[in-house]
C-alpha cells in the first residue's frame, strides 16, 4: 500500500526506516491498544524495533547521518529534521525536510523522505 512519508506512524514508519537503512526486521505479533490492533517489528528474537520512540535505536542512525532538528513555535510545536551530512557531500538536492510530532518521528520521517521520496510502500498489515 502507497503512504505519504507525512502520514507514516507507528510500525509503518519503523518498516520503512528499517528498509532505508537495511535493517532486517519482521513483523511479530500485535498489542491491543485502546481497543485497536497495534502490529509490533522485531530486529532479534528478543529486541522489539521501534526507532521512532526509542532513542537507542534511532541514536546511531540519528548519529551516521548528522541529522539536525529545528523547532518552530509556530508551527504547532511540530519538529523538522533533515540529513545535514547529506548536504555538505553535495547531495542536497536528495535530503529534504521532514515533519513531526517529535524529534524521533521527524528523523525517522527526513532518512525515509530522503531515501525513498514522497510516497513509499508499506505491507497491508502495518497500513493506518
Amino acid at each position: 500500500m502507497k503512504i505519504k512519508v507525512s502520514e507514516l506512524s507507528g510500525a509503518a514508519l519503523d518498516w520503512v526506516v528499517a528498509q532505508a537503512c537495511k535493517t532486517p526486521v519482521w513483523i511479530a505479533d500485535s498489542w491491543l491498544v485502546n481497543g485497536i490492533e497495534v502490529p509490533t517489528l522485531k530486529v532479534r528474537e528478543n529486541e522489539y524495533w521501534s526507532p521512532s520512540t526509542n532513542w537507542s535505536q534511532a541514536g546511531k542512525f540519528i548519529h551516521d547521518h548528522q541529522i539536525e532538528f529545528l523547532a518552530q513555535e509556530d508551527d504547532n510545536h511540530a519538529m523538522h529534521a533533515s540529513l545535514s551530512a547529506w548536504r555538505r557531500h553535495g547531495l542536497s538536492h536528495r535530503t529534504r525536510w521532514a515533519s513531526g510530532e517529535t524529534h524521533l518521528i521527524a528523523a525517522c520521517r527526513s532518512i525515509v523522505f530522503t531515501f525513498f521520496g514522497e510516497t513509499v510502500e508499506v505491507p497491508q498489515e502495518l497500513a493506518p
